[in-house]
């Protein structure tokens, strides 16, 4: 194939990038990448992409209007006074002192080490280098997600001291697999909304959760799709000058501009210290490490430097110490097993960690920390941080009955097996996959409502359906492995209600392992927070309809493969007006082709039925 072959369709996407590029001052790198980003999003013959991109870097080549890739002195220092200006702008900011000085030490450490990156970090003699561009956006990536997640973990351990349901779905959420930093997000989204001034939490939490509501959610969010669309992308490889909007726009003006050159707006690190000082999020909360009566204070950013070199720890090595915060009512919040101190696989020497994610769960679990103070990574089996493995132990699976306490009579019996993971020699019953089967072989998309009483088996019977380790057969051929059909299932439990945001993160995560995107799609798989702040019918089928189409798109799935989302025990979900999944059921009709909702519940009239289903449910679908 020659570049003669190309269509006129494909030259004019080329010229029309071009010409936008080259309007904007984009360097010949940059106008690459933007076009390697386009055929990314094309399902094409790689051999054409090929040419394709040849033919663009042809024209970047001799194009006069593109910036040139070699780096000017006069470009570097722009770069370099656009960091100090914004430097010298934040220096006397209240909210500086604040964090500094009072906020626990792995945030406030993290917040000044991003100060001495823009300002240039200082010699001995008091002078100072020049600031890196490089530098300053890693460390201002760094301080934004410590911030995310330091303040999950903090908000997450006050639930699971609140009680057990709370508890158990703390330890589900941080012990799900390859958490990334749209999960922490997800998580500190749901954790602030379970805080409310109604319930018994202590103050200083309640005010961490509310400062947090205020800027902090709308911030991770914002930060993660810059993360992920202009830093994942090779900012650092541009003109440094852009690589310094970038970083001034992420910390302070709240303007920054994507791959193409379109500028977007998002809330800045500093607006968000800012209110979270002025909410007084940290001032009640003061951290420290160890036991009584050696306790290592650390408070402020100068207190980590003080933790690496305290002559204490010669007494302690190989000693895991737990970290926890002191509030002012009086109050201790154990931060372990998430935050502690540890020794660093890497280096050998005590810092504290934060927990990071969990990469295996079998044996043990292996688990990845985070050496904020070293900017380095750990990865530890379970028997080198028992702490939390007994963690993961203590896992209570959504589904899992309870049956402490309970009464071992027979309906007893068949609620623990309906609700409990069952084995590989299942097999679901007949009697409730027939009609299913004959609904989705005469229907090409649309809702089957399936009601029946208590303990006949509705959650075995899902679970047959959408759980890959359960060899039971497929309901319809096109759901046969090789036909690319796919099922997942959310379980709607009284005990562990999450709302509608919950359904829409656990089907996202579902669907992730559904379709199996490799790491280079992450970025463009569908987001979930469209159809969580809509919450709408038309929002929840747009996000599924745009699953099934990436997944053809990418070939993860062939075209015309059905999708069948599943809704386990609608009578248990939350009530309205909560937030709650019963907010974006759809008409039947509004269903596109090849997509299926299995929704079960009891019978509506049912003596423990929710009122909800005859007034929102019935309404939908009629009594079938």
């Amino acid at each position: 194939m020659y570049m003669a072959d190309l269509s006129d369709q494909e030259k004019s996407m080329i010229w029309a990038l071009m010409e936008k590029s080259e309007v904007l001052r984009h360097t010949r790198g940059r106008f690459r990448a933007i076009v390697s980003d386009e055929l990314d999003k094309l399902d094409i013959d790689p051999g054409r992409r090929e040419i394709i991109f040849e033919f663009a870097r042809q024209r970047a080549d001799n194009s006069a209007a593109l910036v040139s890739d070699t780096v000017e002195l006069a470009t570097v220092e722009d770069a370099r006074r656009a960091l100090k200006d914004c430097a010298a702008r934040l220096t006397s900011k209240p909210w500086r002192a604040a964090v500094r000085d009072r906020w626990p030490a792995v945030i406030a450490h993290e917040i000044e080490r991003l100060f001495d990156e823009i300002q240039g970090r200082q010699f001995a003699t008091g002078g100072r280098v020049d600031p890196s561009v490089d530098s300053a956006l890693l460390q201002l990536k760094d301080a934004f997600e410590v911030l995310i997640k330091f303040t999950t973990i903090v908000l997450m351990r006050g639930l699971m001291e609140k009680d057990r349901d709370h508890s158990d779905w703390a330890r589900r959420q941080l012990f799900r697999r390859g958490l990334s930093l749209g999960h922490w997000t997800g998580m500190l989204r749901e954790t602030v909304t379970r805080y409310n001034d109604d319930e018994l939490y202590s103050a200083p939490l309640e005010l961490l959760a509310r400062a947090s509501r205020r800027t902090l959610l709308a911030a991770a969010d914002e930060f993660v799709t810059i993360r992920n669309n202009v830093i994942g992308h090779g900012t650092r490889s541009l003109n440094p000058k852009e690589t310094a909007e970038l970083v001034v726009g992420c910390l302070e003006t709240g303007k920054v501009h994507n791959l193409r050159g379109d500028l977007i707006r998002v809330t800045p690190l500093t607006a968000v210290l800012d209110t979270m000082v002025s909410e007084k999020a940290y001032e009640a909360l003061a951290m420290e490490a160890g036991a009584p009566p050696e306790f290592f204070p650390l408070v402020g950013a100068g207190a980590a430097e003080r933790w690496l070199a305290d002559e204490r720890h010669a007494s302690h090595d190989g000693i895991m110490m737990s970290t926890s915060l002191r509030l002012s009512d009086g109050r201790t919040l154990s931060l372990a097993p998430f935050v502690a101190a540890r020794n660093c696989a890497q280096c050998g020497r005590r810092d504290v960690l934060l927990y990071d994610s969990l990469h295996d769960a079998a044996r043990g679990g292996r688990f990845d920390l985070l050496d904020y103070a070293r900017g380095h990574k750990s990865r530890l089996q379970g028997a080198e941080a028992s702490d939390l493995s007994e963690a993961l132990g203590d896992v209570v699976p959504q589904d899992a009955p309870e049956l402490v306490g309970a009464s071992t009579n027979f309906g007893r019996v068949l609620e623990a097996l309906d609700k409990a993971r069952v084995d590989r020699n299942y097999l679901s019953p007949t009697y409730l996959r027939d009609d299913l089967a004959d609904f989705l072989r005469t229907h090409d998309h649309g809702v089957f409502w399936l009601q029946a009483p208590a303990h006949v088996g509705k959650t075995t019977f899902v679970q047959g359906l959408a759980e890959a380790e359960i060899g039971d057969a497929p309901i319809d051929p096109r759901f046969e492995i090789t036909q690319g059909g796919k099922c997942v299932a959310y379980y709607c439990r009284k005990e562990y209600r999450t709302g509608l945001a919950g359904m829409i993160n656990t089907l996202q995560d579902k669907l992730q392992v559904a379709y199996d995107p490799s790491q280079n799609l992450r970025n463009e798989q569908p987001q979930v927070r469209p159809v969580v702040e809509t919450a709408t019918p038309r929002a929840f089928l747009h996000w599924l309809l745009q699953w099934k189409e990436f997944a053809e798109r990418y070939r993860l799935a062939p075209p015309g493969a059905p999708l069948l989302i599943a809704i386990d025990g609608l009578d248990e979900a939350d009530p309205p007006p909560e937030s709650t999944p019963l907010q974006v059921l759809p008409q039947p009709s509004e269903l596109p082709k090849g997509v299926y909702l299995l929704l079960t519940s009891r019978p509506v009239g049912d003596a423990d039925a929710p009122n909800f289903l005859l007034t929102h449910v019935e309404t939908l679908y009629g009594r079938s």
